[in-house]
């Protein structure tokens, strides 16, 4: 445990600021920042000086071989096995990353199969691209569960969150036995170990995020479109929407801050296969119109983020199967909206992070399978019925931090339901320490964050406030004389 208590006049003078911000960049002087780049352009237009600069060449035959039998975990006694990884790492052409990709798909499998990779290589006169790597130790992947989940981890971009994924995983529902939040965690983490060693995926610059190489992302997202039919769209403008044809055959739509102007944004669209649809649209407030997912009856995943939708209640109340709904940074929910919501009988993760909601309808109550509620930075939202969220019985993780809602006041809901559920992750802030029930409801709790007392963004750097999703324990309380008492466990 480790507590520290800091004075709340110390950090407010704004030369405070400016004096801690000086001691972080001298923290980091003399600190060295490498960049790769396979044009050598690209790294002049960005003033690094030739004298800098320094061409790496591919590996030469025999270290080939040597780096291709030390990833796989091979000796030389096998003289079968050494003769196939030296000519499939031949066929790799000094390509590090190639031959690190293709060795780790080949670890533990049948010498069959690597007869089998080297025939396919020389019948096809394929070389050991990343692209070939990267298709090899996906078709290697153990099961369809691991499979999806990589395609999954290619459509969310660099540095995406776990909680991000686990989020999908619940929403598409393809985890086999995994019932509750809690094992669709330890899942996804044991799926995400198996991915990093087959080289698919690598450690991020958090234990909250995980990366992948952008060869490899370009590689998987080829093979979802084709095997999959995902469509994916980053930071692009849709100029035009895909034929019918292939609509109709679509598992997925991710549009990720990508420029569609409203003229472009059809009223409907026939997509009966549809299982997610993702749009995060670079202009602000987008609206979409009210029939637009009337034909996505198979819809189990909806995110929506910065989008206007006063127009969607009915349309949103055809999605029955739909698992996961984020309607985050929206504008314009209306109570009506909120009601059809409701319906929703298959909801396990629900979401209006950063939106405009006001209050929260009482027929939310009828989710009796939501596990995820985040009502976090939602700052008009002031009412939120008592009953609701203690009647929400399988309710898992609840995020309602930096909201307006003064608690057991004006028929507004008492802190002391949440004891009533059974919670393993809760991000929570409290006014005032004397609306603390007389029972913390911390003995289920895997991982919370709580703030008591007013919040101060002056002071949120120096007390190190933790993102929502990261899996901690922290308590923050804010005593009588301003300053704040910092426990992390």
């Amino acid at each position: 445990m480790k507590q520290n208590t800091l004075s709340e006049d110390a950090k407010t003078e704004d030369t405070s600021i400016g004096s801690s911000k000086l001691k972080a960049e001298e923290n980091y002087k003399g600190c060295k920042v490498l960049l790769i780049s396979e044009v050598k352009q690209v790294l002049s237009q960005m003033d690094v000086k030739p004298n800098y600069m320094f061409l790496v060449n591919t590996i030469n035959v025999d270290d080939a071989k040597k780096l291709f039998m030390t990833k796989v975990r091979i000796d030389y006694k096998n003289s079968e096995l050494e003769y196939l990884a030296a000519e499939i790492a031949k066929k790799c052409y000094g390509l590090p990353m190639s031959i690190v990709t293709t060795a780790k798909a080949l670890k533990n499998q049948n010498h069959l199969v690597w007869r089998e990779t080297l025939k396919t290589l020389e019948r096809q006169k394929l070389t050991g691209t990343p692209e070939y790597s990267t298709n090899l130790s996906y078709q290697l992947l153990e099961n369809e569960e691991l499979k999806c989940t990589f395609l999954l981890c290619a459509c969310m971009g660099q540095d995406a969150l776990v909680s991000d994924l686990v989020r999908l995983c619940i929403g598409l529902g393809f985890l086999e036995g995994i019932y509750t939040v809690r094992e669709a965690r330890d899942k996804v983490q044991i799926l995400l170990m198996k991915l990093k060693e087959s080289g698919l995926l690598s450690n991020s610059y958090s234990i909250s995020c995980f990366a992948m190489q952008n060869l490899v992302r370009d590689a998987a997202l080829l093979t979802a479109s084709e095997e999959k039919q995902i469509f994916m769209l980053t930071k692009c403008k849709l100029d035009e929407w895909p034929d019918e044809d292939k609509l109709e055959k679509y598992t997925a739509i991710f549009l990720r801050q990508c420029d569609v102007n409203t003229a472009e944004f059809p009223g409907n669209i026939r997509c009966p296969k549809l299982k997610v649809f993702h749009f995060d649209n670079n202009h602000h407030h987008f609206k979409i119109l009210g029939n637009f997912f009337q034909e996505m009856k198979e819809l189990r995943v909806l995110i929506l983020i910065g989008v206007d939708i006063s127009e969607l209640s009915s349309s949103i109340k055809c999605l029955r199967k739909l698992r996961k709904l984020c309607l985050e940074q929206c504008i314009n929910l209306d109570d009506q909206l909120c009601i059809n919501i409701g319906e929703l009988k298959n909801l396990r993760i629900l979401s209006f992070s950063g939106s405009d909601i006001k209050s929260l309808p009482v027929a939310l109550m009828q989710l009796s399978k939501l596990q995820i509620l985040d009502i976090s930075n939602c700052s008009k939202l002031e009412a939120i019925p008592p009953g609701l969220i203690s009647n929400l019985t399988s309710l898992e993780e609840l995020y309602m931090s930096n909201i307006s809602t003064e608690w057991e006041s004006h028929d507004n809901a008492s802190l002391s339901e949440l004891g009533n559920l059974n919670l393993s992750n809760i991000d929570l802030q409290i006014p005032s320490i004397d609306r603390l029930p007389k029972d913390l409801f911390f003995n289920n709790l895997h991982s919370y964050k709580i703030v008591i007392g007013s919040s101060n963004r002056h002071l949120e750097p120096e007390l190190n406030v933790p993102e929502k999703y990261e899996l901690l324990r922290y308590l923050a309380i804010r005593e009588k004389d301003g300053a704040f008492a910092l426990v992390t466990i």
